[in-house]
């Protein structure tokens, strides 16, 4: 109650309980051992709490613990955002306390095909959901796409592989048995095989 008018009402009705807005539209139900729900803008539903503890946002039925369900163009869906300036603070955290899993940890699915998944042995795939090396990339299957491209800090290509495996580099020199900051190669030279151990 505020000011003389009604703000709202404490609502039971068969099997429901909960909050009535002023305009007698659900704001928060609980039905039976069913759900809560929570609604705004004259009963619109945004998030649930099933009875089996999983949460739905922008859905009714979640089939996961944590479910945000809704359409949205040309933004995100969602944003997790700390805004602490310390130089210590973390951003998001996706833990499973199985060391030896292979099963995915974290993945994007783009409504056909898992595209990015991590595993739970560190493994990345990309473009493949079961990697056998630290990081592995699948290619999209036509023998002049690229599979893996790097570029410096202008856009110009440097190493670069095709799908059918095709590899090169886009620059000179091409440097074998060196490591990135000697300075043993030639100038002016397009490839360089160092003898030495490096």
């Amino acid at each position: 109650m505020g000011g003389g008018a009604t703000d709202g009402y404490v609502y039971a009705a068969g099997d429901a309980v909960g909050l009535l807005d002023s305009g007698t539209h659900w704001a928060v139900k609980c039905q039976n051992d069913s759900f809560i729900s929570f609604s705004t803008n004259n009963g619109t539903e945004h998030m649930r709490i099933q009875s089996t503890g999983k949460v739905g946002i922008g859905c009714t039925d979640p089939a996961y613990p944590l479910e945000v369900r809704k359409t949205v163009d040309t933004d995100w869906v969602s944003r997790i955002y700390n805004t602490s300036t310390n130089a210590n603070s973390w951003g998001l955290l996706v833990r499973s306390d199985n060391a030896a899993s292979t099963t995915t940890h974290f993945g994007v699915y783009n409504g056909t095909a898992h595209t990015f998944a991590i595993k739970g042995d560190g493994k990345v795939g990309i473009g493949v959901t079961d990697p056998d090396s630290r990081l592995e990339i699948k290619g999209a299957g036509a023998s002049t796409g690229l599979t893996f491209k790097t570029t410096d800090s202008s856009g110009n290509t440097g190493f670069w592989a095709q799908d059918g495996g095709k590899v090169g580099v886009h620059y000179y020199p091409f440097v074998v048995n060196q490591d990135y900051g000697d300075t043993d190669c030639p100038a002016s030279t397009y490839m360089y095989v160092h003898s030495a151990s490096p």
